[in-house]
């Protein structure tokens, strides 16, 4: 991977900061450019679903119907990693969570069935309507 010569933490915050450059110029763009752009992600995201899907499907017939590790209740509360098991950490990936899969880029698609979707838009901007 070509980061540079920076560390990851560097790679990733500039990163960061060109992904808000782009965003903030579709946004002065108007909705319409948002809603193209959100309804291609949400394309690229089904379409990982399903490729994951397909995997998985694959790979379980590969191993003849067995799983790699056997699927107890247990497993799907605490986490295997001790590093991972502190109140903090939880609540942090129950957050992550809840980021990850809500699917905001779902949105976008749905924006040009929304009665003036443009003002909707400014409300839930913290700029102000102009």
């Amino acid at each position: 991977m070509v980061n540079f010569g920076l560390s990851s933490t560097k790679t990733v915050g500039l990163l960061a900061i060109a992904f808000v450059i782009v965003v903030a110029f579709f946004v002065t763009r108007g909705v319409q450019s948002i809603s193209k752009i959100s309804s291609i992600g949400g394309i690229f995201v089904m379409a990982m679903n399903v490729i994951l899907i397909i995997a998985s499907i694959i790979v379980l017939i590969a191993h003849h119907g067995q799983f790699a590790e056997p699927i107890v209740a247990k497993s799907f509360i605490v986490p295997e990693n001790p590093a991972f098991q502190s109140p903090m950490q939880l609540i942090s990936f129950a957050l992550y969570a809840v980021f990850a899969y809500a699917g905001m880029e779902q949105l976008g698609g749905m924006m040009e069935d929304i009665d003036d979707a443009e003002r909707l838009i400014q409300r839930l901007s913290l700029s102000q309507p102009s």
